[in-house]
């Protein structure tokens, strides 16, 4: 992936935490760009007959899936070491970005998860320097409960999207 095995030191109120992996905060762009540019609102999308914010959904979800490929590819094939942990974070990302979206609207839908991995390096590690199990941008590869997180999140995300499209709600999110 990017940068390799370069680092990023961020601040912790916890004490002097470990430097994080860029490899781990590079996806943290990509739901930023998604957000801004599924941030569009115009006139005939919002009286549209299509279900537009119901397709943009599925495309960001159709992008995590592919992150997660694409990092368990470069990990199989020695690329990286942190392949599929940035895809975990990837997900994490995007399905914060949809619930983002869901409740700040598309011109805000990135505050989410900024904010989330904002507070997971301040407040997301214990003293013994080991991520929080709610703490998934930070967390190791092998931690199960930040898979179980990002995972989680992805749900909340897919049924935010869902609800927004059967509930029939036809205004533009500004």
């Amino acid at each position: 992936m990017i940068a390799g095995a370069a680092a990023v030191p961020l601040p912790s109120l916890a004490g002097a935490a470990s430097p994080i992996p860029f490899a781990l905060l590079s996806p943290l762009l990509l739901a930023v760009a998604v957000a801004r540019s599924l941030a569009r609102t115009t006139e005939i999308e919002a009286s549209s007959a299509r279900p537009v914010d119901h397709f943009d959904g599925l495309a960001v979800l159709g992008l995590a899936v592919l992150a997660m490929m694409i990092g368990a590819a470069s990990d199989l094939l020695g690329l990286t070491s942190f392949g599929v942990t940035a895809g975990r974070n990837t997900v994490g990302y995007l399905a914060l970005l949809l619930i983002g979206r869901r409740i700040n609207g598309k011109q805000a839908a990135s505050l989410l998860p900024v904010a989330y991995v904002l507070i997971a390096t301040l407040f997301g590690y214990a003293a013994n320097r080991t991520a929080a199990w709610w703490a998934f941008p930070i967390a190791s590869p092998g931690s199960i409960p930040a898979w179980l997180v990002a995972g989680a999140l992805s749900v909340v995300g897919t049924v935010a999207i869902i609800r927004r499209h059967t509930e029939g709600d036809s205004t533009p999110i500004t």
